[in-house]
């Protein structure tokens, strides 16, 4: 009968560590910026109208245009469960060619703090954005809205 119950309290156990693996899925994230680009790179959430953000082999990718931008129509927690049940991953960045192509992987000693937030005001979220200083590692890009807002009038008024 121990046998039995042990059996039993084990096959729980690993069917619901089976459970958490199938539904709280990791992704690794690739950030691919033009070659040469230098200065804060923004990944801008929930613009409609623009594309959604793409799972490619397990990864989120980020293609950032000439300006540093990504402009998507999804939210800030695309693929991910939620911040606590994030995990760990692995996050990549490269600098491409023209034609998009991968031609050398940036080290993380020339990328600085990533931050995501909110920009809001008067008490109304503008801007939901990822901050992503790319060549200067001591570079602050979290507070240089107006830039970042002229950037996306720009971009959205070409759109």
């Amino acid at each position: 009968m121990k046998k039995i119950i042990s059996g039993m309290i084990i096959g729980i156990v690993i069917g619901f560590c089976l459970y958490w693996i199938f539904t709280h899925k990791v992704y690794d994230e690739a950030f691919y910026f033009q070659d040469g680009y230098e200065g804060c790179a923004y990944v801008v959430y929930n613009i409609e109208g623009t594309p959604q953000l793409e799972i490619e082999d397990d990864t989120i990718q980020y293609h950032f245009d000439e300006d540093g931008l990504v402009l998507t129509t999804s939210p800030e927690d695309f693929g991910w469960e939620g911040r606590e049940n994030s995990g760990s991953h692995d996050t990549k960045y490269f600098y491409v060619n023209e034609n998009g192509e991968k031609i050398k992987e940036i080290p993380e000693s020339e990328i600085g703090f990533v931050s995501l937030g909110s920009y809001s005001q008067d008490g109304r979220v503008q801007i939901t954005r990822m901050s992503i200083p790319v060549g200067n590692k001591a570079k602050a890009c979290d507070e240089k809205y107006e830039e970042l807002e002229e950037k996306l009038d720009e971009k959205l008024k070409n759109s």
